[in-house]
This record gives structure tokens, C-alpha cells and sequence, in this order.
């Protein structure tokens, strides 16, 4: 009875109302969100009193799911595209055991920064020395990287701008000679930002505007 019990509070905590399955003997959870990301890993924990984990087959109608090498009830799912996809457990006979039906989103745009800004006020000195651009994703909890591929800086001065375009998403040698001129008063702005993350999708970031001070 000990055991049961046990069981069941595991199954309430993982949600068994969104779960299609004749007795309700199997949760299927997505460890982080109630939702898949496209490109990266999404974590599954399957929950089962009546077999054991090691002997379950789970498939999804929109990508691959793989067992997890750290325990057999935990899976990890790559999505195929953007929509809905199926998550279903069978046993070994090929009986359907449960099913759940879950979300795929984009992963959400990044944030592209220098000096860990997008936009304010930035010191001359501290522009002078920094070595690229990066993006971050803000509030994300999987670990889920972007690539900045390319970007156009500009220097708006009193008397004159400059402009570079720049591959990849370090300053190139000709746009630190830009960068080196930056004094208190201007306006350096960085637009055109590519950048590409796990799900291989190119995205332009919101543009970089920061205003030099002393």
C-alpha cells in the first residue's frame, strides 16, 4: 500500500489530466516546460507502476525520442518542426499504454549586446576594448545557444559617421579602427544583426544603440 501511494502522488504531480490512457497508469511529462522547443533536446520523464521503465517504448509523430543514459523513465525528445507532436508509450507487445499530445514552438529570439548592453549609455573606454557582439536568450531555461553570423556597425560622430559591415561576431580589425575612435558624445549603433541558434533558423535581432559617454 506504502508503494501505491507513493505512486500516485508522483502521477498528480506530473499532470495526468492532459494524459489519454484507459486506467490513467502512466503519466508522461515534459520536465521543464509543457512544451517542446525546435533544435534542442526536451526532456520527458514517463511515470509507471504497472511496468517497469527499461521495458517501454515511447515514439513521437514529429521528430525522435531517445532514452536518457542517466535513468530508464527519463527520455529526451527532438522535435522535426514547429506544431504539435504525439507522445506515445507502448510496452514491448505493442500495446498503447498512453499518449499525450504536446506543443512545438521556435525557441525564442535572442538579445544581441556588446558590453552586455543593448541599448543606454556605455564609456568610451569600456567600448574601446570590447571584442564583439553576442546574443543571449533572456529567461530561457534550456540550455540553447546562438551564433551571431553578421552585422553592420556605425559610429555617428558630430562631423562625420562611419560604417563597416562585419563577419562573424567578433570586430573584424577594420571595425576596431571604428571602434577606437569612439569618444564621449557619440552614438554607436549596430544593425543588421544574422544570427543562428540550434533549430539552424536565421534570425535578424533587434538593433544595438548605445550612447558613449566619458
Amino acid at each position: 500500500m506504502r508503494t501505491l501511494s507513493i505512486i500516485a502522488v508522483v502521477l498528480c504531480l506530473l499532470n495526468l489530466s492532459s494524459i489519454s490512457t484507459s486506467a490513467q497508469e502512466i503519466a508522461i511529462a515534459a520536465d521543464k516546460e509543457n512544451l517542446f522547443y525546435l533544435g534542442i533536446p526536451n526532456p520527458i520523464t514517463i511515470a509507471c507502476y504497472k511496468y517497469p521503465c527499461k521495458d517501454l517504448i515511447v515514439t513521437s509523430d514529429n521528430g525522435t525520442v531517445d532514452r536518457s543514459h542517466d535513468h530508464p523513465c527519463q527520455f529526451e525528445m527532438m522535435a522535426a518542426h514547429v506544431g504539435e507532436t504525439t507522445i506515445e508509450v507502448k510496452q514491448k507487445n505493442g500495446k498503447v499504454i498512453g499518449v499525450r499530445k504536446f506543443r512545438v514552438h521556435k525557441i525564442p529570439g535572442p538579445v544581441a549586446e556588446v558590453g552586455g548592453k543593448n541599448f543606454g549609455d556605455i564609456n568610451a573606454p569600456a567600448l574601446r576594448v570590447q571584442i564583439g557582439v553576442i546574443a543571449t536568450l533572456k529567461g530561457f531555461d534550456f540550455d540553447a545557444r546562438f551564433w551571431v553570423m553578421s552585422y553592420t556597425i556605425i559610429l555617428l560622430k558630430k562631423e562625420a559617421s562611419f560604417v563597416k559591415d562585419n563577419a562573424g561576431a567578433k570586430f573584424t580589425d577594420e571595425s576596431k579602427v571604428i571602434l577606437s575612435k569612439a569618444q564621449a558624445g557619440d552614438r554607436f549603433v549596430i544593425v543588421n544583426i544574422r544570427a543562428k541558434g540550434p533549430d539552424g533558423v536565421l534570425r535578424f535581432l533587434t538593433p544595438i544603440e548605445l550612447n558613449v559617454t566619458e
